[in-house]
């Protein structure tokens, strides 16, 4: 996904950027950030608010993010369904730490049992230019967060010592999940056709 450089805007302005841009505004109060949310909740204007800085994204309805972010929930579930794991799979439900954080995961899965926060989080398409999701992702310390890239998959483990996430080569919280499987099925265009391969690897 190609972005524009952000534009800093007073922090009264709301407009709404160009599909596949965003716009990066500074001292933004924690209560205008929820009156923007309500402001464009309904819509795919997604807000990602960190101490007072506020990125507002409007993503391309692009046929291949919708592919890859629904692909790797179904091949998460599939894997939790063969591993026996129970899950609750959220969307895009939108996350806060008062005062301090809030953004949107693409995917987000609580495993074992419900929770206020997920355990595993799934980003699609991350760019460079705006706010780092890593950092806002450390206010939550969510345990494990994914991210597809360049049609890659990166693993992002949080380390409670350091308070930071670490690359890591294998999944923490979906133990004995081949990611490349994964990697290679969320590829593949049709969306029955990457299930099934994705099966083949879990027998």
């Amino acid at each position: 996904m190609s972005l524009a450089q952000p534009a800093l805007e007073a922090p009264e302005a709301a407009s709404v950027p160009a599909l596949g841009q965003f716009v990066l505004m500074e001292g933004i109060s924690w209560e205008r950030y929820l009156a923007l949310s309500e402001d464009f909740d309904g819509t795919r204007v997604r807000l990602t608010y960190l101490d007072g800085l506020l990125e507002i994204m409007a993503p391309p309805i692009s046929e291949e993010h919708e592919s890859r972010s629904s692909h790797l929930g179904h091949l998460i579930a599939e894997y939790c369904l063969h591993a026996g794991i129970r899950f609750w799979a959220q969307g895009s439900r939108t996350l806060r730490v008062f005062e301090q954080a809030g953004l949107e995961p693409d995917k987000q899965f609580c495993l074992g049992e419900k929770k206020e926060l997920p355990d595993l989080a799934v980003e699609v398409g991350i760019t460079s230019g705006g706010l780092n999701k890593l950092s806002v992702y450390r206010r939550f310390e969510i345990p494990e967060v994914w991210i597809w890239e360049a049609e890659h998959l990166h693993v992002h483990l949080f380390d409670p010592a350091t308070g930071r996430y670490q690359l890591a080569a294998a999944s923490a919280v979906l133990p004995g999940i081949d990611l490349s499987a994964v990697a290679r099925c969320a590829r593949i265009e049709e969306s029955g056709e990457a299930i099934l391969e994705f099966r083949k690897s879990l027998s």
